[in-house]
């Protein structure tokens, strides 16, 4: 019976002894899991404190980009209203002629 009582002390120490290593491990794991994700949040606001500065330091240049681009559009549609202008009346003095030119046979 001794024998049987000291296998089991030492299998209770024996769990006992492995159950306090997976605590200490899965506390281990939770300690760096924090270390970590307080590491990437630091990241993330180095990150977003560079792109704010990257924004702010390019603000002017889109502004004058898109200031570029409305001015081309503008001149853009200008020239395309000119030519439909230009096609219009070119039309409309077709149009009168051959008008003209019917009225004139016809009668």
């Amino acid at each position: 019976m001794s024998r049987l009582k000291l296998f089991l002390a030492m299998l209770f120490l024996a769990l006992v002894a492995a159950a306090g290593a997976i605590l200490g491990i899965i506390l281990g794991l939770l300690l760096a899991r924090r270390e970590t994700r307080e590491e990437i949040l630091a990241r993330v606001r180095d990150l977003e404190e560079r792109l704010s500065v990257q924004i702010e330091e390019a603000k002017p240049k889109i502004s004058e980009s898109v200031e570029r681009g409305r001015k081309a559009a503008i001149a853009g549609l200008e020239k395309a209203q000119e030519k439909v202008d230009e096609y219009a009346d070119a039309l409309q003095a077709s149009l009168q002629a051959e008008g003209s030119s019917q009225q004139a046979t016809g009668q």
